[in-house]
């Protein structure tokens, strides 16, 4: 039996504003990077990351894209 992935991705209203959030996994796939490599970009280069437990992670689109874009100018 197959195991199908389902997209982690969706959208949160806080204060009347929306925002696209990803899930870790989707993060990954999107990026063609590892974990391990999200751990240390997250952990030493100060990647945006929203922490809903210990070890439940979301990821703000907006954050992502801007911090990608501020990589790109450096």
């Amino acid at each position: 039996m197959e195991k199908q992935e389902t997209s982690r991705q969706g959208q949160v209203v806080v204060n009347g504003l929306s925002e696209q959030v990803m899930s870790e996994l989707d993060l990954m796939l999107t990026l063609n990077i590892s974990r391990l490599t999200l751990d240390r970009l997250r952990l030493e280069k100060g990647f945006p990351v929203v922490r809903l437990s210990s070890t439940a992670r979301v990821y703000v689109l907006a954050d992502v894209l801007d911090w990608l874009k501020k990589q790109k100018a450096q």
